[in-house]
């Protein structure tokens, strides 16, 4: 078992225990809720890295994806931001529908 030698490592080992470090949730979240055409480009953005592997570190992840093909990085924003209405709508109806189960993100998570 790994104990944290300091508060700054305590709370990067939680954070990285309630955060999506390779974005793949953030990805299916995209597809549970309809978006289709956001998951599409997810994974699309996805392919631009090495391996498809995205860095979690924004100071590893922008100088990669600045570096891959202009245009395809413009066809992912622009089949993205396409749906901007669909993601309102649809975000906003899955926390209708799921408001019970969501309440657990008014307070923090547990620890540990």
């Amino acid at each position: 078992m790994h104990v944290a030698s300091s508060a700054t490592e305590a709370s990067s080992i939680s954070l990285k225990r309630r955060t999506d470090p390779d974005f793949r949730a953030t990805a299916e979240a995209h597809r549970t809720i309809g978006l289709t055409h956001c998951y599409e480009a997810l994974q699309n953005a996805f392919a631009l890295f090495p391996g498809g592997h995205v860095p979690h570190l924004a100071r590893e992840r922008h100088p990669l994806y600045k570096q891959a093909d202009e245009a395809a990085r413009d066809n992912i924003s622009r089949l993205y931001w396409s749906q901007e209405a669909t993601i309102i709508r649809n975000v906003a109806q899955y926390i209708r529908d799921n408001a019970a189960k969501l309440g657990c993100l008014d307070h923090p998570l547990p620890s540990g």
